[in-house]
């Protein structure tokens, strides 16, 4: 990494291929790519973007919305493809968590010459921990939670951190209230994978359902 990421990218020669690098593109990541991508596609902001997923998604939403936005999505490529993808990408985005294609590939690679950015999708305070090794390999981090300063601070890192949007931009939808229609109304928002989710939580909502007049469950 011969030069800084930042001082490439705020000077007159900007890089115009950028690589995000992602386990998949289910539910949490694939909806936070989207919503990245979405407005910053189709020559506005000077980049061209292209996604790297090391496996094929089961949820097919965030693909294909990706792709409708004009955006390359490669799933499930061989090391020799992946390799060719990294050469010719300015700029690395890792869409980085513990799973263990992402820790493959960072470990099977060779040694290139790129600006790496670091996007991770935990915020190091608990398990899973962001590795020391991997902070030092990147030339700047990319986060949407405020939790990450104290984490650089704790690990002594003086790498340059920016914060970048994950969600969709509320304020371009308009605000709906909803009525009140006299009953007391629960619901869960999220995904349905049982990894995802605490393994007692059907059995707690079980002793409270009672309290609820409706109950709604809305998921991929």
């Amino acid at each position: 990494m011969p030069m800084s990421f930042f001082k490439k990218c705020d000077g007159i020669d900007v890089p115009s291929r950028v690589l995000h690098i992602t386990p998949h593109l289910g539910g949490g990541v694939g909806s936070s790519i989207l919503a990245f991508l979405s407005d910053r596609t189709g020559g506005k902001s000077g980049y061209r973007h292209s996604v790297l997923s090391l496996e094929k998604s089961r949820t097919r939403l965030f693909c294909e919305g990706i792709r409708s936005n004009g955006v390359n999505v490669l799933e499930a490529p061989s090391r020799q493809r992946s390799v060719a993808e990294l050469v010719r990408a300015d700029i690395v985005q890792l869409e980085w968590w513990n799973h263990p294609l992402m820790f493959a590939i960072l470990s099977r690679l060779p040694d290139l010459d790129m600006r790496l950015l670091l996007r991770p999708h935990v915020n190091g305070q608990t398990f899973p921990a962001i590795p020391r090794s991997l902070i030092d390999a990147v030339d700047a981090i990319a986060m949407t939670g405020r939790a990450l300063p104290d984490y650089m601070e704790n690990a002594r890192s003086s790498i340059p951190i920016r914060w970048i949007p994950s969600v969709v931009d509320l304020s371009q939808f308009p605000l709906r209230r909803s009525r009140m229609n006299g009953g007391f109304v629960g619901g869960y928002c999220g995904t349905f994978d049982y990894c995802k989710m605490h393994p007692d939580y059907l059995s707690y909502l079980d002793k409270a359902l009672h309290l609820f007049d409706e109950f709604w469950f809305v998921g991929d």
